[in-house]
């Protein structure tokens, strides 16, 4: 059977909502300048050890109700939006293993360098679960588009995916910049405002707008 398409949210009058607009980070990153210079993908990493892997429907439970709930990773660009594509998990939940715990770092240095793998036939990013022989240790190592998410915007997906525990949820992920001196200078100030209303000013409008390439997920937006 052909793999679903991933549903859209539904406006007030029944229309179905189109994907959001690329910020135009987004679209530089889409375009894959950064690679072609760098001959590296663009591609952000995380990696979460754990004693065992979580079961496979816990993974799966995973994705669905929190990776899809985000339009960047239910979706991928065209046309200058972030559009709904079709979604076979088996092509993003990756299941891998190596001998030893010695060898879960050089697994992830050789998969930091390699292309999401099927980008060109869903979202634009893969979950791998990472196992030892032994059984000494486990990994799960997430990797996704920049012009999906920033590091920020990964580890804030991940610390919602997580929880303490006792199965509670864990505080928000945040990141404050630190304090400046108590004398600033005006010309300093003046730079400060621009560079925020710059940030802002290119930033897609509508009711879903983040100062983060992730968007809120859908369920907040309804």
């Amino acid at each position: 059977s052909s793999a679903p398409r991933l549903p859209m949210p539904l406006g007030l009058e029944g229309m179905v909502m189109r994907g959001r607009k690329l910020s135009p980070f987004e679209t530089a990153m889409a375009e894959g300048g950064l690679e072609m210079r760098t001959g590296t993908p663009n591609v952000i990493s995380a990696a979460l050890y754990f004693k065992q892997l979580p079961s496979h429907a816990a993974l799966s439970s995973l994705i669905q109700n929190h990776f899809l709930s985000f339009d960047a990773l239910a979706g991928a660009p065209c046309k200058g939006r972030w559009e709904s594509t079709t979604f076979d998990e088996s092509k993003h939940l990756l299941y891998d293993e190596v001998s030893s715990e010695s060898q879960l770092l050089p697994w992830m240095e050789h998969a930091m360098m390699q292309p999401i793998l099927n980008k060109d036939n869903g979202p634009w990013w893969e979950l791998h679960a990472v196992s030892t022989k032994d059984s000494s240790q486990a990994l799960l190592f997430v990797r996704i588009e920049h012009a999906c998410a920033d590091g920020i915007a990964l580890a804030q997906v991940l610390n919602k995916a997580a929880t303490a525990l006792d199965g509670s949820a864990l505080p928000a992920a945040g990141y404050v910049k630190r304090p400046k001196g108590s004398e600033v200078g005006l010309c300093s100030l003046m730079c400060d405002a621009l560079q925020k209303a710059f940030k802002y000013a290119v930033l897609p409008m509508a009711s879903f707008d983040s100062d983060l390439p992730f968007t809120p997920p859908l369920a907040e937006r309804s």
